[in-house]
């Protein structure tokens, strides 16, 4: 039940602000790649040096800037995090979108273009959510430290970043969305090169050479057999089986030449305890037993690039009081779930940090033409953390 406090301050709630600000935020360009978060981060860091939060804006790679506001209120060991990145990935093909990803169109209810539910309108939530505490002049025990990072859709290293520079907290929020479930445990995610080599030869005399897209074919049946296989496994509660996937193919030179180097990426999503020392361990027990059931086949495994899967015990506080949050103002009891996609909750658990996904948007339609978001869930999630934060941080 909502105190009379709560009522209060959440009746007053401009709705139409923090809409605009979504549609604002997604008709700035950050397509990563190439990487251009800059004109974004500019945009947030003056808003919310305008809301009277202390900002910093820093770049932790060259010209790829984070963005740290922190809203101080009365002393006290408590720090609520908000983290979101400011990065989308890529347009993709325009001619299947049916309006512009820049143009920020508002129709039928919905809010479109790229990063509305990936994940710009939560950042416009917790923007807002604080904005408005400040405005009604709540007074609250402790801080809100906003955390706004580039690059998280390819690196993932942003958050890290912030951490490694002191900045900490009791509590975080990462906003990717999860339909205003609570996400309390995600993936992690190893990823490989496998090269298999040849020998060059003329296409009219194949024999003479050895074909190493053939060797990758094989060794691409093996890989689908190994994703097939998890299915079996027991898995996680809230995670299910580890999966596996080929995302990236490259092979030949010439359409008369045999080909001699062939190489495929491969995506391995890790459930908490996994490590992506123990999946290459796997990958190349398979591998080399095709080496066996073929000498010719010449292979070579390299991990690019992993971050871990993350997990908060459902008994911590922040996971009861965003439950309870969504329960006293829509009536229901909120779903405790799971996130198959890898997020920067990682790097703040891993800090020792009690840390949930709690966002606005459909996940299925991130990174998709016509990426689109319910504006009522916007809205919604808006009063949500305002609510968190007022009971997190107990007004005086």
């Amino acid at each position: 039940m909502l105190s009379e406090l709560e009522s209060s301050v959440i009746g007053k709630f401009p709705s139409d602000a923090v809409i605009s600000l979504a549609q604002k935020m997604v008709q700035i360009d950050s397509q990563n790649p190439p990487g251009n978060e800059k004109c974004l981060a500019d945009y947030m860091a003056n808003l919310l040096k305008g809301f009277g939060l202390e900002v910093m804006e820093y770049d932790f790679k060259p010209n790829r800037p984070n963005v740290v506001a922190l809203y101080k209120g009365r002393v006290s060991n408590r720090t609520l995090i908000f983290n979101g990145h400011l990065d989308t990935v890529p347009f993709g093909d325009l001619s299947k979108w049916s309006v512009h990803p820049l143009e920020g169109v508002i129709r039928n209810g919905r809010l479109y273009g790229r990063g509305s539910a990936d994940m710009k309108s939560s950042i416009a939530a917790f923007t807002w959510a604080v904005k408005h505490l400040i405005d009604q002049g709540v007074d609250v025990n402790g801080n809100v430290l906003i955390t706004l990072t580039s690059d998280e859709e390819d690196s993932c290293v942003g958050a890290d970043d912030i951490l490694k520079r002191g900045y900490s907290g009791t509590a975080c929020i990462v906003g990717e969305p999860s339909h205003l479930q609570v996400i309390i445990a995600h993936k992690g995610f190893a990823r490989f090169k496998l090269t298999t080599f040849g020998k060059l030869a003329h296409a009219s005399a194949p024999d003479e050479g050895k074909n190493a897209i053939y060797k990758m074919a094989k060794a691409i049946i093996k890989l689908e057999q190994l994703g097939e296989e998890y299915k079996n496994l027991k898995g996680h509660p809230l995670l299910g089986h580890p999966t596996l996937s080929v995302g990236v193919i490259k092979g030949g030179s010439k359409d008369n030449v045999v080909p001699d180097v062939c190489e495929i990426t491969v995506d391995r999503r890790l459930l908490p305890g996994e490590s992506p020392e123990g999946v290459d361990k796997e990958l190349r027990c398979e591998l080399d037993k095709m080496v066996l059931e073929d000498p010719a086949f010449e292979y070579s495994l390299s991990l690019y690039n992993s971050l871990p899967a993350s997990e908060t015990d459902m008994s911590n506080p922040i996971v009861g009081l965003a439950k309870e949050a969504i329960k006293d103002l829509f009536g229901r009891e909120p779903v405790v779930e799971g996130m198959p996609a890898t997020t920067e909750m990682f790097h703040f658990v891993k800090s020792g940090i009690p840390t949930i996904v709690l966002g606005c948007g459909d996940i299925k339609v991130a990174h998709t033409a016509d990426e689109s978001i319910l504006l009522e869930e916007i809205v919604y999630l808006t009063k949500i953390y305002m609510l968190i934060i007022l009971r997190y941080l107990k007004p005086l």
